[in-house]
Protein backbone atom coordinates (compact mmCIF):
# COMPACT_ATOMS: atom_id res chain seq x y z
CA UNK A 1 0.00 0.00 0.00
CA UNK A 2 2.66 2.14 1.14
CA UNK A 3 4.63 1.86 -2.47
CA UNK A 4 1.26 2.63 -4.39
CA UNK A 5 0.76 5.53 -2.51
CA UNK A 6 4.94 6.64 -3.33
CA UNK A 7 4.10 5.81 -6.65
CA UNK A 8 1.16 8.19 -6.88
CA UNK A 9 3.24 10.74 -5.37
CA UNK A 10 5.85 10.99 -7.61
CA UNK A 11 4.11 10.41 -10.61
CA UNK A 12 1.57 13.51 -9.38
CA UNK A 13 4.96 15.58 -8.30
CA UNK A 14 6.42 14.73 -12.43
CA UNK A 15 2.69 15.72 -14.05
CA UNK A 16 2.51 18.82 -11.82
CA UNK A 17 6.51 19.79 -12.70
CA UNK A 18 5.95 19.24 -16.76
CA UNK A 19 2.37 20.94 -16.61
CA UNK A 20 3.98 24.02 -14.80
CA UNK A 21 7.03 24.40 -17.42
CA UNK A 22 4.20 24.62 -20.22
CA UNK A 23 3.17 27.78 -18.44
CA UNK A 24 3.31 31.29 -20.13
CA UNK A 25 4.95 32.76 -17.10
CA UNK A 26 7.77 31.47 -14.49
CA UNK A 27 8.49 33.40 -11.36
CA UNK A 28 11.95 33.97 -10.23
CA UNK A 29 12.15 36.31 -7.03
CA UNK A 30 8.59 37.89 -7.69
CA UNK A 31 9.75 38.96 -11.29
CA UNK A 32 7.48 38.08 -14.39
CA UNK A 33 9.69 36.26 -16.58
CA UNK A 34 7.75 35.88 -19.71
CA UNK A 35 9.06 32.98 -22.51
CA UNK A 36 8.47 34.93 -25.18
CA UNK A 37 11.37 37.80 -26.28
CA UNK A 38 10.79 41.68 -26.77
CA UNK A 39 8.31 42.86 -29.49
CA UNK A 40 5.92 40.11 -29.40
CA UNK A 41 1.66 39.86 -28.63
CA UNK A 42 2.85 38.99 -25.48
CA UNK A 43 5.67 39.28 -23.17
CA UNK A 44 8.10 41.90 -22.07
CA UNK A 45 8.55 45.12 -24.08
CA UNK A 46 11.64 46.97 -23.22
CA UNK A 47 12.77 50.38 -24.32
CA UNK A 48 15.39 50.64 -26.98
CA UNK A 49 18.40 51.27 -24.54
CA UNK A 50 16.72 47.80 -22.61
CA UNK A 51 16.86 49.75 -19.06
CA UNK A 52 12.87 49.07 -18.43
CA UNK A 53 10.38 46.54 -19.63
CA UNK A 54 6.43 46.24 -19.20
CA UNK A 55 4.56 43.02 -19.51
CA UNK A 56 2.10 43.37 -22.13
CA UNK A 57 -0.69 41.11 -23.65
CA UNK A 58 -2.05 42.11 -26.40
CA UNK A 59 0.27 44.97 -28.25
CA UNK A 60 2.95 44.89 -30.82
CA UNK A 61 5.78 47.03 -30.27
CA UNK A 62 6.12 49.70 -33.23
CA UNK A 63 9.79 50.71 -34.48
CA UNK A 64 9.82 54.48 -34.22
CA UNK A 65 12.73 56.90 -32.82
CA UNK A 66 10.52 59.55 -31.63
CA UNK A 67 9.73 57.60 -28.24
CA UNK A 68 11.98 54.71 -26.55
CA UNK A 69 9.48 52.53 -26.93
CA UNK A 70 6.41 52.61 -28.72
CA UNK A 71 3.76 49.88 -28.79
CA UNK A 72 -0.07 49.45 -30.70
CA UNK A 73 -2.74 47.06 -29.48
CA UNK A 74 -5.41 45.79 -30.96
CA UNK A 75 -8.16 48.52 -30.00
CA UNK A 76 -5.51 51.02 -31.18
CA UNK A 77 -4.30 52.47 -28.06
CA UNK A 78 -0.89 53.32 -28.40
CA UNK A 79 1.40 53.19 -25.67
CA UNK A 80 4.49 55.40 -25.49
CA UNK A 81 7.48 55.47 -23.25
CA UNK A 82 10.48 57.51 -22.51
CA UNK A 83 12.99 56.60 -19.88
CA UNK A 84 14.67 59.91 -18.36
CA UNK A 85 17.10 60.44 -15.77
CA UNK A 86 16.15 62.98 -13.04
CA UNK A 87 19.99 64.29 -13.25
CA UNK A 88 19.23 65.64 -16.89
CA UNK A 89 16.93 68.33 -15.83
CA UNK A 90 17.25 72.25 -14.38
CA UNK A 91 18.21 71.37 -10.33
CA UNK A 92 14.90 71.22 -8.38
CA UNK A 93 13.02 69.85 -11.13
CA UNK A 94 10.78 66.96 -9.59
CA UNK A 95 8.81 63.93 -11.73
CA UNK A 96 5.91 65.25 -10.74
CA UNK A 97 7.38 68.45 -13.38
CA UNK A 98 7.87 66.20 -15.72
CA UNK A 99 4.68 65.01 -15.98
CA UNK A 100 3.04 68.15 -16.28
CA UNK A 101 5.85 69.49 -18.86
CA UNK A 102 4.73 66.46 -20.91
CA UNK A 103 1.16 67.33 -20.58
CA UNK A 104 1.72 71.04 -21.59
CA UNK A 105 3.60 69.86 -24.56
CA UNK A 106 1.40 67.73 -25.78
CA UNK A 107 -2.05 69.42 -25.11
CA UNK A 108 -0.64 72.68 -26.75
CA UNK A 109 -0.48 70.52 -29.79
CA UNK A 110 -4.37 69.67 -29.33
CA UNK A 111 -7.44 71.65 -29.55
CA UNK A 112 -10.55 71.88 -26.44
CA UNK A 113 -7.98 70.33 -23.87
CA UNK A 114 -9.81 69.29 -21.11
CA UNK A 115 -8.50 67.65 -17.71
CA UNK A 116 -10.77 64.81 -16.63
CA UNK A 117 -8.52 63.23 -13.33
CA UNK A 118 -7.08 65.11 -11.22
CA UNK A 119 -3.37 64.02 -10.30
CA UNK A 120 -3.07 60.17 -8.76
CA UNK A 121 -0.60 58.67 -6.96
CA UNK A 122 -1.10 54.42 -7.21
CA UNK A 123 1.20 52.90 -5.16
CA UNK A 124 2.68 49.60 -6.53
CA UNK A 125 5.38 47.24 -4.67
CA UNK A 126 7.94 48.72 -6.14
CA UNK A 127 6.83 52.08 -7.38
CA UNK A 128 5.14 55.13 -7.54
CA UNK A 129 3.64 56.20 -10.18
CA UNK A 130 1.52 59.57 -10.69
CA UNK A 131 -1.10 59.65 -13.24
CA UNK A 132 -3.21 62.71 -14.86
CA UNK A 133 -6.07 61.58 -17.38
CA UNK A 134 -7.14 64.46 -20.09
CA UNK A 135 -8.94 64.54 -23.26
CA UNK A 136 -8.77 66.65 -26.04
CA UNK A 137 -9.19 66.87 -30.31
CA UNK A 138 -7.67 66.08 -32.85
CA UNK A 139 -8.32 65.75 -36.52
CA UNK A 140 -12.32 65.77 -36.06
CA UNK A 141 -12.25 63.15 -33.39
CA UNK A 142 -11.43 63.70 -29.53
CA UNK A 143 -9.41 61.30 -27.61
CA UNK A 144 -8.63 60.39 -24.18
CA UNK A 145 -4.67 60.44 -22.93
CA UNK A 146 -3.91 58.99 -20.05
CA UNK A 147 -0.22 60.45 -18.70
CA UNK A 148 1.87 59.06 -16.22
CA UNK A 149 5.43 59.02 -14.32
CA UNK A 150 6.82 55.97 -13.12
CA UNK A 151 9.49 56.60 -10.06
CA UNK A 152 10.76 53.47 -9.31
CA UNK A 153 12.46 52.98 -5.55
CA UNK A 154 15.40 50.77 -6.66
CA UNK A 155 16.67 53.71 -8.57
CA UNK A 156 16.11 57.48 -7.66
CA UNK A 157 17.49 58.85 -10.59
CA UNK A 158 15.71 56.81 -13.37
CA UNK A 159 11.91 57.41 -14.23
CA UNK A 160 9.47 56.75 -16.84
CA UNK A 161 6.87 59.23 -18.62
CA UNK A 162 4.42 56.37 -20.38
CA UNK A 163 1.43 58.13 -22.24
CA UNK A 164 -1.47 55.84 -23.39
CA UNK A 165 -4.00 57.47 -26.35
CA UNK A 166 -7.10 55.96 -27.31
CA UNK A 167 -10.81 57.09 -28.08
CA UNK A 168 -12.58 58.46 -24.81
CA UNK A 169 -15.35 55.60 -25.24
CA UNK A 170 -12.01 52.85 -24.68
CA UNK A 171 -10.17 54.80 -22.39
CA UNK A 172 -12.85 55.14 -19.84
CA UNK A 173 -13.91 51.59 -20.16
CA UNK A 174 -9.72 50.43 -19.71
CA UNK A 175 -8.17 53.11 -17.44
CA UNK A 176 -7.29 49.58 -14.93
CA UNK A 177 -5.89 47.53 -18.37
CA UNK A 178 -3.46 50.98 -18.50
CA UNK A 179 -2.31 50.60 -14.72
CA UNK A 180 -1.91 46.77 -14.99
CA UNK A 181 0.76 47.57 -17.71
CA UNK A 182 2.02 50.37 -15.61
CA UNK A 183 2.61 47.98 -12.41
CA UNK A 184 4.62 45.93 -14.47
CA UNK A 185 7.51 48.01 -15.15
CA UNK A 186 10.62 46.63 -13.98
CA UNK A 187 14.03 48.06 -14.57
CA UNK A 188 16.58 45.97 -16.36
CA UNK A 189 20.32 47.36 -15.77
Amino acid sequence: MKIKLFVVVIFVVLVGAILSSCGKLSFDSDHLKPEKESGSDYGVHKTKDGKIGFLIDGYEDIKDDTADLKCKSDDDVYMLVFVYNIKDFKLGTTKKDVLDMQIEDLMSKRKNPKEEAKLEEIEARDKTIYQKIYTADKNNSRFMYCFNVIDFEENEDLFAFVLFSSSVSYGEKNTEKYNDILKTAEIFE
